[in-house]
């Protein structure tokens, strides 16, 4: 993923948090192959990891000495972005 040292405890705290929604995207229907059906029936889901992803930059972002994360460039959100779609 790359980032310096000092951003290796911030990159993984927030994959391990862009992972729930992805990985819940794909359970949320069992025996559905297409992971696109119905994607956007539930709002409140929807809402929730909007959220969720909301609250996770605000932390990295301003968080710091509070969450001891340090704040992430734009291509670093955007690869761990990445990698929870593919992971998830």
């Amino acid at each position: 993923m790359g980032g310096t040292a000092e951003q290796q405890s911030t990159i993984l705290f927030t994959l391990f948090v862009v992972f729930q929604p992805f990985n819940a995207f794909n359970i949320r229907e069992l025996g559905n192959a297409s992971l696109f059906a119905n994607l956007l029936r539930n709002k409140v889901m929807i809402g929730v990891f909007a959220l969720m992803f909301a609250l996770q930059v605000l932390v990295v972002q301003f968080g710091g000495a509070m969450f001891r994360t340090v704040p992430l460039p734009i291509d670093m959100w955007l690869k761990i972005i990445a990698v929870g779609q593919m992971r998830g």
